[in-house]
């Protein structure tokens, strides 16, 4: 116990019961993060990621594709068959997204008192962009369905003659849009001779908790690591009531951010059950433990951490069943009608870091195309070996960004 409430329970609390939570139906793009993080999270470590960001870029490709490529976006999307309409609904979701920045009321009222940008409890922006090679013929009608659609910035570049300039260009954009959380997106030599289009997606997160935690009470404490060892970490406390859940041997609870419509979910298996119940995490299951949380009186630690992360998306997105787009077989007559114009690989770069007053996070996309009652008891929930995290637009449902910590250090 680490007193944080005024009064501690005369009785140690009951165990928690063990129950099992019926899975709920999940959205098509629940469904394409939870099918994302096995793929992504394969490796050792730690891992992070954004199924929008990827899911952005993928809608762009989209909008260029016909056919079985096309079809197989869709797919992979959660989105089967919806042709047009997958640009149209994106464009939507991400205004509905860039609303969550609007601060309240007490933030509006420090913002004219002369307060910096942090006085935002939350803030969320993303960006899109499009580059293509200097005179090369895109054709405009895709152009025009991303500036208007999507809202894409629209840039020449010379690919060809200065590849070097245009990795410049494009790092500089991502390191803008995140807030010069991603500076080098593209490393030198990433970018192919025959590059002729440049598709990318930036998302930008800063929340602050709505129930901080007090940095006095942040102490090193040990954290299990998946060999068994124990380090000690840097673990932030604090007691007080968050919604939570247990499913078998898994529990999860949510935190929020100022302005109640954006969350971290954390999925804790227990001690030796990581990799069991990491691999039994699909939509379903996580959808429905998070619509059946209930407020507890909680002791919380979570350690604070940082993971940057970086990914070729191709393999895995080949696993979902994105095959054609990658091949010579691709109809990309949308965007240009040279032969054999296709998509080359996806790049993916994150960055997240949690801590006493809250989380930043930022992801980079890029697509190169070339030729009831809470019960009476308390909630132990402390983060002391490996978990999932998720972090979610309430309103709609929408996984932002997601990961997991095995080691905090």
């Amino acid at each position: 116990m680490f007193g944080f409430f005024k009064k501690k329970p005369q009785e140690p609390p009951p165990p928690p019961p063990v129950m099992r939570v019926k899975p709920a139906e999940a959205t098509g793009e629940q469904k394409f993060a939870a099918a994302l993080y096995p793929l992504l999270a394969g490796k050792p470590g730690n891992a992070f990621f954004s199924p929008y960001s990827i899911a952005a870029a993928l809608t762009m490709v989209q909008a260029g594709a016909s056919g079985p490529a096309r079809e197989e976006i869709e797919s992979a999307l959660g989105h089967a068959g919806a042709g047009d309409r997958l640009i149209e609904a994106a464009g939507k979701l991400a205004q509905e997204l860039a609303s969550r920045s609007e601060p309240t009321p007490f933030e509006k009222n420090r913002i004219v008192g002369g307060a910096p940008t942090d006085a935002f409890g939350c803030h969320l922006s993303w960006a899109n962009a499009l580059w293509h090679q200097s005179g090369y013929p895109v054709r405009p009608e895709f152009v025009e369905a991303l500036k208007t659609k999507l809202r894409s910035e629209v840039h020449d570049v010379d690919f060809a003659g200065d590849a070097e300039a245009a990795r410049v260009k494009v790092n500089g954009w991502a390191a803008a849009a995140t807030r010069d959380k991603i500076r080098e997106v593209l490393s030198p030599g990433a970018l192919p001779p025959l590059t002729r289009v440049l598709l990318a997606n930036a998302i930008y997160f800063k929340g602050r908790w709505a129930e901080v935690f007090d940095e006095e009470n942040t102490k090193p404490s040990p954290f299990a690591l998946l060999d068994g060892k124990r380090v000690d970490v840097p673990m932030m406390n604090q007691g007080g009531h968050f919604k939570s859940v247990r499913d078998g041997d898994l529990q999860a609870l949510e935190m929020a951010y100022t302005g109640g419509k954006i969350s971290m979910v954390v999925f804790l298996p227990d001690a030796g059950k990581f990799e069991q119940e990491q691999k039994s995490l699909d939509a379903p299951r996580m959808e429905g433990m998070i619509r059946s949380m209930t407020p507890e009186e909680t002791i919380l630690a979570v350690p604070k951490f940082r993971v940057e992360s970086s990914f070729l998306l191709r393999t895995s997105l080949e696993s979902l069943g994105v095959r054609t787009a990658f091949g010579s077989a691709a109809d990309f007559t949308r965007v240009s009608s040279e032969p054999g114009f296709g998509l080359s690989e996806m790049i993916h770069k994150t960055y997240v870091d949690v801590n006493e007053r809250g989380t930043e996070a930022a992801a980079v996309t890029i697509a190169g195309l070339a030729g009831c009652a809470p019960p009476k008891r308390i909630v132990d929930f402390r983060c002391d070996r490996p978990f999932v995290f998720l972090i979610r637009d309430m309103p709609t449902g929408t996984p932002l960004f997601m990961g997991r910590v095995v080691d905090p250090r």
